[in-house]
């Protein structure tokens, strides 16, 4: 004899008492009448229950036998026309006992897992019924039934017994008695799988027939429940529905009264369904569509919503249980549907693999094309010379000009003589010979400045098509004009004032009004001085205009094409250029001074970056040491976001300042706020991916898409920018001096870099309310999971990983995923290394490896080694893990290639293959090599670490921190203090 408490069913998984199917082609026949007043049961059996207990005491036994309940003041009048398939009320439940067992969290008494009746014999439908005799009342003449209307050849497939242990299971019982449906969803519900036993044989039969019928297509089916169940379902808790479900597809059915229907507390639950199936075609009411959700379906309550008053729609999602809540029926028997994989999935490792052949083919064809033009535009020198033609001017000779002087189609020199203070020209002969001795001196003679001359320049300064001379004089701090007579003489000079130590000077129309203008870098009082001129050869007075440290040589051109002369300084005392925007009227808008690392920027900042890393390694370590609980997310990720938004505005405002920090002016604000930023973006990746875990699992997929658009979208915009394009200019060209060789100027942005900063400002706002949506709206709350305190950042994907292994084609396969500890140390030097490598050094060295090779391959190389990373992640889902004797061939062919990028930053600027075309493919498929064959096995090195030991991913991101810091410092060591790597300047010509 058993005791049993609450042994009246919940409402949500009880087959609804008063639940009435009804063929709608027939008319209701049957009509009963039920007055009850007293109620007295007879049992000898402790299974039996075939009538609701109105009475019953937590003390009281079910003693269950053929049980048949009498009142003795029930009248049960019955119209005997009744149709033949029809399903019937049953009489109302009387509860005694009030108490409801609240569904979400204790999902019946015994939740144990439904296995034990895989191992009972296939039997013929009377045989498995047999040990229901005693239970269920008058079972052979329904099993009769069942059988007498299953056809000799059921459809699906199924045998006649299988067919027919369907068939009985949707037969109802003759009231008052219960059928077997609702006695073995009442057991699996309420009492322990011990006391299900006998029904075991029967669901072997049953279950067998259930597996073999195709699952339905993943829908939305319903069920409805009279009674408000909304505060048990709360949004993202689990829950599992251990009896047979009856759902519909039909919204329609469930207005009928007898199901949910149109008054009173009702809750509608709409369940998507990937396992259902489909037993109209075995059903004893052949016209009803209904759908079958098998024992142990488990499912996440996704949201609730109330559209009316007293109605409740709860949304249930069914999810595949991580572990096994009902046993299939027999070996090789599939309760889920099978995942048809698509083409592309079944060729998971070639598709990968032609995939990125087809890259790397088609970014060697777009570096061939880039590359060849970029060869055309440069002119072809072969280096060789004629013999040199020697002229005696003098010593100390130090700037020269080259003009036709005399008008005779041939080119003439002026020298400028520092230490004799003098200016001497030199006519030249049609044979590139000069005249020379002292006939040049005689006839054209030698003429006084007054001390230490220092530049000249020649330039038409009166208007009258005859070439004059400026000469710069550097200890009298003042310039000196001389007219020209356009035969080689030259009149007296007349001197204008300027700054001290003026050391040289351009010429251009600054104001616009077609005459010449003087202007003159003044190395001693650190700033220029512009002279407009009158067109006579005069000036007016100096005025000044600030430069930086030490400048010593200028250019005049347009800058920003509005048909305006600008000037750029080069400052050396701090190694900075200093641009002034002309304004049109022979004035100049205040300095902006670039600090020009060259081919060493990369080094500084990939240092800059790393060090960022520091803050999510301390979140890390915070994590383990008090615990995942005791961090808030929502307020550091709302600090995080801050940081980076001030940032972003400080940028906008102070990105071009410089300080003046050991003997150089250095961008501290830029690699200060820099540093921010990077350090905003490391973190904010680690707290936002634990904030989604309190949300469903289509949240983290969008969480990784907004990842990818963060880092697609600032490099469209700098590339919107067009910064990064320079212009080669040359002196000669523009002002007529011997000092021909080219500089480069950096083209105007399309828009200004503080427009840049300003747009990251406003994508990180756009985070910044994006979260607030997602802490305070209705919609994000319903949408939110229950986490239990296990829950972890190191769980996800775990189980994908070691389903892997468990998958191997043999066991000695997976063996060889097995770790020592030895091995372990070694994978966690290896990722140290791999990360040292892709995200230390070669970020850092980029310029000196590829920079020798042209612009195009440069912007190449950065441009795909990204997507070589996102190639090998993709590969990497895919084959998450190879042998070891694999991953050791790829490290070190990934070591040989990241070794000839090394040699190639030694070689700088000069490395091999440097002038050919088919040199600059094979240094741009190196380089993306290193990425594929380094990164790969650094990904499977994870995967490695994760399996073996619960604290492997959190050693893994140390090993990452570490290598990816040691590389960088290595880096900038290289690069800043031992200046091991050479850089060439832009537009510099070098025959290597």
């Amino acid at each position: 004899m058993n005791q049993r408490a609450n042994v009246i069913p919940d409402a949500l998984y009880e087959e609804n008492q008063y639940t009435q199917r009804v063929n709608d082609n027939v008319r209701k026949k049957r009509k009963k009448k039920v007055n009850r007043k007293n109620v007295k049961f007879t049992n000898d059996s402790i299974y039996n229950l075939n009538e609701p207990i109105s009475s019953l005491s937590e003390k009281d036994t079910v003693n269950q036998g053929h049980v048949y309940a009498q009142d003795e003041n029930v009248d049960y009048t019955f119209d005997h026309d009744e149709t033949e398939k029809q399903r019937v009320a049953q009489p109302p439940v009387v509860e005694e006992n009030k108490q409801v067992t609240n569904e979400a969290e204790k999902l019946g008494t015994d939740e144990a897992p439904i296995i034990e009746y895989a191992e009972e014999p296939l039997l013929p439908l009377v045989d498995a019924c047999a040990p229901l005799v005693d239970i269920l009342h008058d079972l052979w003449t329904y099993v009769n039934m069942a059988l007498e209307e299953t056809p000799e050849e059921p459809p699906d497939g199924l045998t006649v017994d299988e067919s027919a242990a369907i068939r009985l299971y949707t037969i109802e019982w003759a009231a008052p008695h219960r059928s077997l449906y609702s006695m073995l969803n009442y057991t699996l519900k309420n009492f322990s799988r011990e006391e299900l036993r006998p029904y075991f044989r029967y669901m072997k039969l049953f279950l067998t027939a259930l597996v073999k019928l195709p699952c339905s297509p993943p829908l939305t089916v319903w069920r409805g429940v009279t009674k408000d169940l909304s505060a048990e379902f709360p949004p993202g808790t689990p829950v599992t529905w251990w009896s047979f479900s009856s759902t519909t597809t039909e919204l329609t059915v469930l207005e009928n009264n007898m199901y949910l229907g149109t008054t009173g507390a009702r809750t509608l639950f709409s369940v998507e369904a990937i396992n259902g199936r489909t037993i109209r075609a075995h059903s004893h009411f052949v016209t009803e569509d209904e759908i079958l959700l098998l024992p142990g379906t488990h499912m996440i309550v996704q949201s609730q919503f109330s559209p009316a008053t007293d109605l409740y729609i709860i949304h249930l999602k069914q999810v595949i249980p991580n572990e096994t809540l009902l046993q299939p029926p027999f070996e090789g028997a599939c309760l889920y549907p099978k995942i048809k994989r698509p083409w592309y999935r079944k060729k998971r490792i070639v598709i990968p693999l032609a995939f990125l052949v087809i890259m790397c083919i088609v970014a060697t064809i777009i570096g061939a094309i880039l590359g060849s033009r970029a060869a055309n535009k440069e002119p072809r020198i072969d280096g060789r010379f004629q013999t040199q033609v020697s002229c005696e001017v003098g010593n100390g000779t130090n700037t020269l000009a080259v003009a036709d002087l005399n008008n005779d189609g041939i080119l003439d020199l002026v020298a400028t003589i520092s230490d004799a203070s003098t200016v001497i020209v030199l006519l030249g002969n049609r044979n590139g010979s000069f005249q020379s001795g002292d006939n040049i001196l005689e006839n054209l003679g030698t003429y006084q400045s007054e001390v230490s001359p220092t530049f000249v320049i020649v330039d038409d300064f009166n208007g009258d098509a005859k070439l004059d001379v400026v000469v710069v004089n550097q200890k009298n701090n003042s310039v000196s004009v001389l007219l020209g007579n356009g035969n080689g003489t030259f009149q007296n000079k007349n001197s204008f004032a300027t700054g001290r130590r003026p050391v040289s000077v351009v010429s251009g129309d600054f104001n616009k009004d077609k005459i010449v203008d003087l202007a003159v870098t003044n190395l001693g009082s650190q700033n220029i001085s512009v002279l407009l001129g009158h067109g006579n050869g005069t000036f007016q007075p100096q005025r000044f205009y600030k430069t930086g440290k030490s400048p010593n040589s200028v250019i005049a051109l347009d800058l920003n094409s509005d048909q305006i002369s600008d000037l750029v300084v080069a400052n050396q005392g701090e190694s900075t250029i200093s641009v002034l925007i002309g304004s049109g009227d022979g004035s100049f808008h205040d300095q902006k001074k670039f600090n020009a690392k060259g081919w060493k920027l990369g080094a500084h900042l990939g240092l800059v970056i790393n060090i960022g890393n520091i803050a999510p390694f301390a979140l890390v370590i915070f994590k383990c040491i008090f615990g995942k609980h005791r961090l808030n997310l929502i307020l550091l990720n709302y600090i995080v976001i801050i940081i980076g938004m001030m940032s972003c505005i400080l940028l906008v405002f102070f990105w071009s300042n410089t300080v003046y920090i050991l003997r150089e002016n250095r961008s501290v604000s830029l690699f200060i706020l820099s540093f921010f930023l990077s350090l905003v973006d490391c973190t904010s990746m680690v707290t936002l991916s634990d904030y989604m875990t309190h949300f469903q699992t289509k949240f983290t997929s969008t969480l990784f898409l907004g990842e990818s658009l963060s880092m697609i979208l600032p490099s469209f915009l700098a590339i919107a920018q067009g910064n990064g394009q320079l212009e080669c200019i040359s002196i000669f060209d523009n002002n007529k001096t011997s000092n021909f060789s080219t500089i480069a100027i950096y083209k105007t942005a399309r828009f200004s870099v503080s427009i840049y900063f300003l747009c990251i400002f406003f994508l990180l706002l756009i985070s910044f309310i994006s979260l607030m949506f997602l802490q305070w709206t209705k919609v994000s709350k319903n949408c939110r999971q229950v986490l239990t305190n296990e829950s972890s950042l190191s769980d996800v994907n775990e189980l994908d990983t070691i389903q892997a292994i468990e998958t191997s084609n043999n066991s000695e396969k997976s063996n060889e995923y097995i770790l020592t500890t030895a091995s372990y140390y070694l994978l966690l030097l290896g990722c140290l290394y791999a990360t040292l490598v892709i995200f230390g050094l070669l970020l850092s060295v980029s310029t000196y490896v590829l920079m020798p090779y042209g612009h195009q391959i440069f912007y190449l190389g950065t441009i795909l080694s990204p997507w070589m990373l996102s190639i090998v992640s993709f590969f990497g889902v895919k084959k998450p893990l190879v042998g070891k004797r694999y991953l050791l061939i790829m490290l070190l062919l990934g070591s040989v290639t990241f070794s000839f990028d090394v040699f190639l930053c030694f070689k700088s600027p000069c490395p091999p293959f440097a002038n050919t075309i088919k040199g600059s493919i094979l240094v741009l498929f190196i380089w993306l090599s290193t990425y594929i064959l380094i990164g790969y096995p650094r990904l499977v090195m994870a995967n490695y670490l994760r399996i073996h030991s619960p604290n492997g991913m959190f050693w893994f991101g140390v090993s990452n921190q570490v290598g990816a810091f040691i590389g960088s410092v290595a880096a900038y060591l290289l690069v800043e203090t031992f200046s091991q790597f050479k850089e060439k300047l832009p537009c510099e010509s070098l025959q290597c």
